[in-house]
C-alpha cells in the first residue's frame, strides 16, 4: 500500500501537491494547452496563518479550485500570464478600423499613464478591481482630468481586458463598473459658460495685448461649435461665404509618432463629424474680418500639411499653424490673468470678484452648443452641427438648455403676477 504524503503539520497532501523544504507549498498541473504549470503559496488552506515577512496570497487549495474551474470552462491559464502591457499591444493591433490619429492618442495615453505604472508589468490574471481603482486614483492625484480618466477607462482599459475575456484568457473583466465607483459624474460636470461669463471673457480678450490674437478663434468657435482640431485645421477651401456654409472634413492634431511630436492633418473624430454647418451672420462677419487682417492671412504662405493649405489661422510668426495644445494653454493662461485682475479690482471696489472657471477649447464648444440649444434649434439639427455620434450626447446639453428656458419663462410669470398684484 502506497504511503500517503503529508506536510509539516501532518496533513495529507493531494495529488500534485508538494511542500518544499522552506515550507512553501506547490501544485503541479497540466493546462488546457498541455503545458506543465506550477502554482505556489505559503499556506495550504485558507485558515492557515500568513507567515511573517512573506507576501500575502490566497492558499494553495483556493488556487487549485480556481485552476480546475478555469480548465473546466476552457479558460486559457497560459495566456492569462501575459502582462497588461503585452495585452494592450495585442488589443491595439486589432483596431484596424480605428482612425490613425485616434489610435496614436490612445497609445500615447496608455504609455504615459499605465505602461510605466505598477499595473503595466503585472500579469493580467493578478489584476483585480482594487488595482484598477487605485490606478484611477493615482491618475487623479497626478492632476489628470476626470474626462481623461473616463477616456482611459472606456476606450483603453475596459476594451483591452474585454479582449482577454472574449478569448477565454480571463474569467471576468476587472475594470467592470470601476468607473461607476469613481467619484465623478460626467453628466453633472459643468462644462459651459453662462452668458455673463462668456461676455466677460470676450471683453477681456478684446482688451488684452497678449491674448487678443486668440479672440477671432474664440468667437468663431462660439458660433460654429467646432472641436479644437477642427477649427485650428480649418482652411479657406472649407468656407463658402457666398452660400454661408462651412464644411468639416478634417482636423489638426499634434501627437507623438515614433517618439517625436508632429503636426498632422487627419480625418475628423467620427464619420458623423464629416458635416456641413450653416454659418450665422455673425460667423460670416468674423470670417470676413479675418480675411481682411494680414495677421491670419495664410493664402500664398506656402504652408502645407498632409496636402492641406490656405489655413484660416496661423501662429504669430505666420510660419506655421497654431498647435492645438498651444491654444488650450493660452485659454488657461488668459483665465488666470483675468481672475487675478478681477480679484484685485474687486478688492479695490469692495465687492465680490466675478471670476471665470478654467476655460478650455472643449468648454467653448460646449458653450456654443448650449447657446444654440437655448435658441430652440431642433435636437437633430443640433446633433448634426455638433457632429455627435449619438443623440444622447446632444440630449444632455439640450435638456439642460430646456431647463434654463423654463426657468426664464417662470421668472416672466412671477414678474407678471407681481405686476397684477400692484393693480
Amino acid at each position: 500500500m502506497a504511503v500517503k504524503r503529508k506536510d509539516s503539520k501532518g496533513r495529507i497532501l493531494r495529488d500534485g501537491e508538494t511542500q518544499r523544504e522552506d515550507g512553501r507549498y506547490m501544485y503541479r498541473y497540466v493546462d488546457s494547452s498541455g503545458n506543465r504549470k506550477t502554482e505556489y503559496s505559503w499556506r495550504l488552506v485558507e485558515t492557515d496563518a500568513h507567515p511573517a515577512g512573506k507576501k500575502r496570497d490566497i492558499s494553495l487549495r483556493e488556487k487549485e479550485v480556481q485552476i480546475q474551474k478555469d480548465l473546466l470552462d476552457g479558460i486559457s491559464t497560459n495566456n492569462s500570464t501575459i502582462t497588461l502591457n503585452e495585452l494592450f499591444e495585442r488589443y491595439i493591433r486589432t483596431k484596424k478600423r480605428l482612425r490613425q490619429n485616434v489610435k496614436d492618442n490612445y497609445v500615447l495615453m496608455y504609455g504615459k499613464h499605465i505602461k510605466t505604472g505598477y499595473m503595466g508589468n503585472m500579469q493580467i490574471k493578478s489584476i483585480n478591481k482594487i488595482d484598477v481603482l487605485n490606478a484611477y486614483e493615482a491618475m487623479a492625484e497626478s492632476g489628470l482630468s476626470n474626462g481623461s480618466i473616463h477616456i482611459i477607462h472606456n476606450n483603453i482599459l475596459f476594451p483591452t481586458f474585454q479582449l482577454a475575456v472574449d478569448n477565454d484568457w480571463l474569467r471576468k473583466n476587472p475594470t467592470k463598473d470601476c468607473i461607476k465607483e469613481y467619484p465623478y459624474d460626467p453628466m453633472n460636470k459643468r462644462e459651459s459658460l453662462s452668458v455673463r461669463e462668456q461676455e466677460n471673457f470676450i471683453g477681456f480678450l478684446n482688451g488684452d495685448k497678449v491674448y487678443a490674437k486668440y479672440l477671432p478663434i474664440v468667437l468663431l468657435t462660439l458660433e460654429t461649435a467646432l472641436r479644437r482640431g477642427e477649427i485650428l485645421g480649418l482652411t479657406w477651401d472649407n468656407v463658402d461665404l457666398n452660400k454661408g456654409i462651412l464644411t468639416v472634413d478634417h482636423q489638426l492634431y499634434y501627437h507623438s509618432i515614433n517618439g517625436k511630436y508632429q503636426i498632422k492633418v487627419g480625418s475628423p473624430k467620427t464619420e458623423l463629424s464629416n458635416r456641413c454647418i450653416p454659418l450665422s451672420l455673425k460667423a460670416i462677419a468674423i470670417l470676413k474680418s479675418i480675411q481682411e487682417k494680414e495677421y491670419f492671412n495664410s493664402v500664398g504662405s506656402g504652408i502645407e500639411i498632409d496636402g492641406y493649405k490656405n489655413f484660416v489661422f496661423l501662429n504669430s510668426q505666420k510660419n506655421n499653424v497654431i498647435i492645438p495644445r498651444q491654444f488650450g494653454d493660452a485659454l488657461t493662461a488668459a483665465c488666470v490673468k483675468y481672475n487675478k485682475k478681477e480679484e484685485a479690482l474687486a478688492q479695490k471696489e469692495g465687492r465680490e470678484p466675478d471670476l471665470l472657471p478654467m476655460i478650455t477649447p472643449h468648454v467653448l464648444r460646449h458653450t456654443a452648443c448650449t447657446r444654440i440649444a437655448e435658441s430652440g434649434v431642433d435636437i437633430k439639427v443640433l446633433q448634426t452641427v455638433m457632429g455627435h455620434k449619438k443623440v444622447d450626447m446632444t440630449m444632455n446639453i439640450y435638456n439642460h438648455a430646456d431647463l434654463n428656458r423654463m426657468k426664464k419663462e417662470f421668472q416672466k410669470m412671477e414678474s407678471l403676477k407681481a405686476e397684477c398684484a400692484l393693480m
